[in-house]
Order: C-alpha cells, then structure tokens, then sequence
C-alpha cells in the first residue's frame, strides 16, 4: 500500500504529459525506487539498518525539493526556515522517503494560492521541524510501511491545531 502514491501520481501524469511534472516524476520513480529496495531486503536475512547522522540542512534538502516540486504544480508557496546548525540521528536509510510519504496526502489537500511554512526549533536531546497547514488539512493518516519506518527511524510525529511536528533525535557532534 505504501506504493499506492507514486503510482498514482505516476499514473496521473502519464495522463496530464504536462512538462513541469518532469521532476515529480523523479520524485516518485526514487520513492517507487526505495519501497522495492526495502521489499527485496526483506526477503533477505534482516540486518539491522545502521541509520545515519545528517545535518539539519541535509535533512531539510531532502525533504524539501519533493514537496516543493508537488507544491508548485498546485501553485502553493513552500516557505521552510532556514535549518540551524546542528545534526540529526535517523536510524534508518529509508525514512526521508516515509517523511516524504507521510506529508505528500497533507500537500495535496492544500488549496491553490496558500503557503505552506515550517520552522525549526530545539528541545534538550531533539530537534522539531513544524509545518503549518491551512484548515482545510486533515490528519495524516500513514501506510505502514510509513508508519512502521518512521517509528523505526527514531521519529517521532504528532498532528495538533493544523501543525504536523517532527522530533528528531540530535546526532553525535
């Protein structure tokens, strides 16, 4: 089920040949991409996935340019803070593609012409990334696949008064 997005959003713009879709297609073909890659591990011996420590800019790159490409087809602003400095533990590989998928129905649903923003901030131990979203959003609502490789990655979510926040546990210096 976790594959159901991109090739829905495949199959919308296999429809739609519109040009600007070209680097939502990439998008979804990496996402497509990393869901076989976990599927075929799986059939394999488990080895614990070793995670990795990335900065916040890092993080914030890769989750920014798939929901920025998504958000300028629907005519949205995406208006992410610039990330402090600082790092970030994600114990798993495939969690910038479960973040991506987690918030992807959310963008969807923004109206025409709104702004999406988000903001960092620091709590002893984790870093929050929030987005705000217009009142028309509902709460996500993940695959498992998603959901399972969020928990997985040590992130934690939480959706309150249209604000999706994320805790990230902070990296060795």
């Amino acid at each position: 089920s976790a594959m159901h997005n991109p090739i829905r959003w495949l199959n919308t713009w296999a429809r739609s040949v519109d040009l600007k879709a070209l680097p939502l297609l990439g998008d979804q073909v990496l996402r497509l991409s990393t869901l076989v890659e976990e599927g075929l591990s799986l059939t394999h011996v488990d080895v614990p996935d070793p995670g990795a420590s990335l900065s916040l800019e890092s993080l914030q790159g890769q989750i920014e340019k798939p929901w920025a490409n998504l958000l300028s087809l629907q005519k949205v602003e995406l208006d992410l803070q610039h990330p402090p400095k600082g790092l970030v533990w994600i114990a798993s590989n495939h969690a910038i593609q479960a973040l991506v998928g987690l918030v992807e129905p959310l963008l969807n649903q923004i109206p025409e012409g709104n702004k999406l923003v988000g903001t960092w901030s620091q709590d002893p131990g984790i870093w929050i990334l929030q987005l705000k979203f217009p009142m028309v959003c509902h709460v996500p609502t993940p695959d498992p696949w998603t959901s399972r490789t969020i928990q997985a990655a040590g992130i934690r979510w939480k959706w309150a008064d249209q604000i999706l926040s994320f805790s990230f546990a902070q990296g060795p210096e």
